[in-house]
Order: C-alpha cells, then structure tokens, then sequence
C-alpha cells in the first residue's frame, strides 16, 4: 500500500462518521481491531495515553460506531465531517503534528468545508473506481509526477524547484554507485546519502532502493533539508511511513539553517532550484564567505540570481575531511558552466574546484527532460578523492 493510499484510506467516507479518537467508546473500537492493523505510522493521545496509529485496510474500518452515522441531510454531514475529520488529526502525535501543520491541512480543510466540498472530495478520492490504495510507492510516484506536470503548465513556475524525472535521479545514482557494487555487496556495510535541497525525497528514496538491491541486509541513512513547507512536510511523511528515521528530514535553509553542521556524508545528490535568487539568505551567505576557510562559501559568490553554485560549495562542505570517500552528484542549468568573467565569482567557484581536483566529469542531458520546459541541463560528479 502506498503512502498516498494510506491517507486516502485515514480519510475514507466511512470514518467521517467514526465517533472522536477522543471518545470515550475509542479503546473499545481499537481492540477490537488491533489485529488487523498493518504498519506503524504514528500515535494517538488520549487521557495521557498514547496507542499507536497503523495503516488500515478500507475494509478493516468497520469499527466505526455505524448506529451515530447521521441522517443525510446535508448540513448534517458537513458538520460532523468536518468535527469528525479534526478531531481525527487533533489527535497525533507532535512529530505527525509539525507534518500536517506545514502542509497547511487545516486550512484547506476549511476551506473545502465552508465551500459544501468537504463531503464530496472524500467521497470521490474514495470512489472504487479510483481505488489509488492499490498502488504502489513507485506507482503513486508517476501518478505524483503527472500531476507537478499539469500543474507546472498551469502556473507556468520552474519545474526544476518541485519535481527531477526519476530518469535523472537513476542515472545521478548510478553514476554515484557505479565504482562501489563491491563494498556494498559487504557484510555489515553502512552508509549516508544527503541531499540539501531534498524535496519530497524522491532522490534519496531511490538511492536507497538502489542500494538494497546489491545488498538487503545494508543499513542506509538518509539526510535531507528542505525550506518549502509542503515538499519538506511530504518528505517528513513519506520517511515516516516507509520506517526512516524523520528527525533526519530537516526545515529550513541549507544556507542560513543548516541542520547538519560538521556533518559529513559518503554520497549527496541534489538537483537544486534553477536562476532562484539567494537574496532571502544573503545577510548570512555573505558574513559566512567573509570568514574565508573557515566558511563553505570560501571561493566566492555568484550572481545574485542564481544559487546553483553555493548549493554546490555547500555539497563540497559536506566530504568527508578524512579518508574516507565522498562522491557528489547535481544537477545544473547550463549558468553555473558559463556566466561570469575571469576573476568574478561564478569563474573563481570554478578555478576553485579544478584547481582541488573534485571535478570527475559533466554530462549533458537533452533538453525536454523537464515538464513544461525546454531547457538544457548537465549532470555534475565530484569527488575529492580521484581513483
């Protein structure tokens, strides 16, 4: 079962009508159905107690109280679906709390309910017809892809900030993997994938599948920050459900907030937002660079339209200072190559990284890859350890 079908299935027309976890008749109904739970997803609070939350089937909620279902009057049903449905998230967990709170829930859920459409959205992502809890994490994903591409062709915004083709994402992570099938297939092998502008994971999500395809029994830890609200409370989610650790999904900047200083990673991956100016962060990013070596923006600072290079000296902060070694793999336009002259930011981050010997090669990628654009993007790996 997918995670989206997970919360298609939280929010089936029947549990509309399912009395507050709050109730007092609560306990009664969870036993009753403790053994038909599948996968810890969370927990519910009540009276200083908590139980834990599982993914259910749409056939295992009939422990809802059938005999309280209201009449059909439609005011009726608004009311307490709208009552039923709040009382259902008020009752999380603080780490389910921060998700639903980023994803801004409770507002569309106001919204839906003050336009009469509360009732009939649930009622259509339940239709049978529909039936998405019988797809899969990669199925949902392509159907999740369909939909940044209708809405990127509706709003016109950069695909590049929401969504990278899992095409992309499988050749950055072969390119990543590619010289260490051996030391994976090792018993007992542990390692770290970080990924500064993460998204909804997708990138880490499929670097760890790659991995546990050469070994099973592999332990990988996944790193990630993220500033956008919705993307980052997806993410947080989705490594929730899938049985990651989500303390290691962070918020905020990976310029100004960045939640994993002195940390170090075997691999990173990320495919940054495109011509996105880093004014909100310049204060910070330009104090940091005054401090020279002792800082992750040492070589210089581009144009203030694009950040594409500070995500990449960010990246390159994050090798490991020892032996051990770190590959990095990104995704650019085509500005980060060629904007700014001899002696200006862009050319000296450039000199910089030549000049350590970090740069392993630049792929180009044909144009159309992207939904709603044409653009042309290359693919950067970096390594500060040359086989």
């Amino acid at each position: 079962m997918s995670f989206y079908g997970t919360i298609i299935n939280a929010v089936n027309m029947q549990t509309l009508f399912i009395r507050s976890p709050l109730s007092e008749d609560w306990t009664a109904c969870w036993n009753l159905r403790m053994k038909r739970r599948r996968r810890l997803t969370g927990s519910i609070k009540r009276n200083s107690k908590t139980f834990p939350v599982f993914y259910a089937r749409p056939q295992d909620l009939d422990f809802i109280t059938r005999q309280n279902t209201p009449s059909k009057n439609s005011s009726t049903i608004r009311t307490i679906s709208r009552k039923n449905f709040l009382d259902y998230l008020n009752g999380y967990s603080d780490n389910i709390q921060e998700i639903i709170e980023k994803f801004k829930f409770r507002n569309e859920l106001q919204n839906l309910y003050e336009k009469g459409l509360l009732y009939k959205v649930v009622k259509k992502f339940t239709d049978p017809v529909i039936a998405l809890e019988n797809l899969s994490n990669h199925e949902m994903g392509y159907v999740f892809e369909e939909l940044i591409r209708k809405y990127n062709e509706a709003t016109n915004e950069n695909p590049g900030e929401h969504f990278t083709p899992r095409e992309i994402i499988h050749l950055m992570v072969n390119i990543l993997f590619s010289k260490d099938k051996k030391r994976f297939s090792q018993k007992g092998v542990i390692t770290t994938v970080y990924d500064p502008a993460c998204g909804t994971g997708g990138m880490l999500t499929v670097a760890k599948e790659a991995v546990m395809e050469l070994n099973p029994q592999a332990k990988i830890e996944l790193f990630g920050q993220e500033s956008n609200d919705e993307t980052y409370a997806a993410c947080k989610a989705d490594m929730l459900i899938k049985g990651e650790d989500p303390d290691k999904i962070k918020y905020g900047s990976s310029f100004s907030k960045d939640g994993f200083i002195g940390k170090h990673f075997d691999y990173i991956l990320s495919n940054p937002p495109y011509g996105k100016k880093w004014s909100y962060d310049e204060e910070f990013i330009r104090a940091e660079a005054a401090q020279g070596d002792k800082g992750r923006f040492v070589a210089g600072l581009p144009g203030i339209s694009d950040g594409q290079l500070l995500f990449l000296q960010h990246m390159i902060s994050k090798m490991h200072a020892d032996d051990h070694q770190t590959r990095i793999a990104i995704v650019f336009n085509g500005s980060p190559l060629f904007n700014g002259d001899a002696g200006e930011g862009e050319s000296e981050i450039r000199r910089w990284i030549c000049e350590n010997d970090w740069l392993d090669a630049i792929i180009g990628l044909p144009d159309q890859l992207f939904y709603n654009t044409g653009i042309y993007t290359h693919l950067g790996a970096y390594q500060q350890k040359r086989a």
